[in-house]
């Protein structure tokens, strides 16, 4: 009669799947401790300039430019 052969109970596969689990798992937690907390930007004081927002009228410069060659247009057939 044969005998039953006993199973490996920590196989390759069993392994690197753990690992590979493991890894995963391990790269989510560092990416959230690294990327938490404030962020900061070092930057010199005096290269920010702060300027005041001010609402005017807009001018087309499409529409400026359409009218000067109207007029220029029509100066020359003056001419």
């Amino acid at each position: 009669m044969d005998r039953p052969l006993e199973k490996k109970k920590w196989n390759s596969k069993r392994i690197m799947t753990i690992v590979g689990i493991a890894g995963i798992v391990g790269l989510i937690g560092a990416s959230f401790y690294f990327t938490s907390g404030k962020s900061k930007l070092n930057v010199e004081a005096d290269r920010i300039s702060i300027v005041e927002i001010k609402m005017v009228t807009f001018r087309n410069s499409f529409q400026s430019m359409v009218q000067c060659f109207q007029s220029a247009a029509s100066i020359s057939m003056l001419l």
